[in-house]
């Protein structure tokens, strides 16, 4: 029992001391290509809810010119009603009324397919994989900015003592740990052996190495507690606390078998020199960091690119010349939708509420 106590505490100390070394030694660059993952996605969903506000804004333009000109027509088509048919002026503007009538209809059907664009690009916005992406990437950087932080902090902590003392430490605390460990003690006395190597791990922790010697003189020199029991008469009491300590060796076992299975413990064991097998392991990490920072930059420049197309087509759609020549009203729509989407834009959470700016169904 003692000895897969021992073996399960080695495997433990091995990987822990790996993930260290390994934060330590890649925890920047591994912060950055985090980061970055967590912005292109961002800047994904950025352009798809731009590519969505383009064709909600040029629909809203073109709708708003519909009105505009059924209004017109409404006027022609009550003016000839009080004309006289037989008048010069009646054909005029019995012309008029079939040209605003065809024109309309055109209108109507345009009208149709930019709310069907817009339609089909929310749609594509609010399956779009990247927002989960996003989510997950924002979730593991903020993870292990978490565990970087602690492992800075140990490493901080570590530099109160000189490096022959962090052995001794390292030393004397497995040699307590095997001592009192609550998978090797009698079960009347689990309880204690977890409040002792509770003192134990913080001693360790707190690189109290004085401390972690008091202890393991203690467990030495038997004011610790008893590790079992040698006055067992009863039978049936002994019987049932083999058959608990045999449950406890196989879930030991169990243990030992799952560590020895992690990718963390096979690349431990393998490893033969740890400083030029992180080396590699930095230039590959760190040419994935200038991978994405160009990807970056792509789609940086492609959403300047593309807003400024956005910008142009909403200029130049839906209103033609304007109306009846006259170009205040064009400019005045224009105006007011791109203000309002920049200044919402600006402000609004992207991988929130896809509809925070456009409530009304398209």
């Amino acid at each position: 029992m003692q000895t897969l106590a021992e073996v399960k505490h080695e495997c433990v100390a091995e990987i822990e001391e790996f993930n260290n070394t390994y934060h330590l030694k890649l925890g920047p660059v591994i912060r950055n290509i985090l980061s970055l993952k967590q912005e292109i996605f961002h800047q994904q969903i950025r352009e798809k809810l731009r590519a969505f506000e383009a064709n909600k804004k040029s629909y809203e333009a073109i709708k708003a010119r519909l009105n505009a000109e059924n209004q017109r027509l409404a006027d022609l088509e009550e003016k000839l009603a009080s004309l006289n048919e037989f008048s010069g002026e009646y054909d005029d503007v019995y012309e008029a009324v079939q040209r605003a009538r065809r024109n309309n209809a055109k209108l109507e059907q345009q009208a149709e397919q930019k709310r069907q664009a817009a339609k089909d690009a929310k749609e594509v916005l609010e399956c779009d994989p990247a927002k989960e992406q996003y989510e997950e990437a924002k979730s593991d950087s903020h993870a292990f900015d978490e565990e970087y932080e602690d492992v800075l902090k140990q490493k901080e902590d570590e530099c109160s003592l000189t490096e022959e003392e962090l052995k001794e430490l390292k030393y004397l605390y497995r040699k307590a740990a095997k001592l009192c460990h609550p998978d090797i003690v009698a079960d009347d006395l689990k309880d204690q052996a977890h409040e002792i190597m509770v003192q134990l791990n913080a001693a360790k922790d707190n690189k109290d190495l004085a401390r972690v010697k008091e202890i393991l003189l203690s467990l030495e020199s038997g004011k610790g507690f008893t590790l079992a029991s040698d006055a067992i008469f009863d039978a049936d009491i002994l019987q049932a606390k083999i058959d608990q300590l045999r449950q406890d060796i196989v879930s030991i076992e169990n243990e030992i078998t799952e560590l020895k299975t992690t990718d963390v413990y096979n690349t431990v064991i393998v490893l033969t020199d740890k400083e030029s097998y992180f080396a590699e392991l930095y230039a590959k990490l760190n040419a994935e960091f200038e991978s994405l920072q160009n990807r970056l930059k792509e789609l940086l420049a492609e959403s300047v690119r593309a807003e400024a197309e956005q910008e142009a087509q909403l200029n130049e759609s839906s209103y033609g010349d304007g109306l009846n020549g006259d170009s205040s009203y064009k400019d005045a729509v224009q105006d007011d939708n791109l203000n309002a989407y920049r200044e919402w834009s600006n402000e609004a959470d992207v991988c929130g509420d896809v509809d925070a700016f456009w409530r009304e169904e398209i």
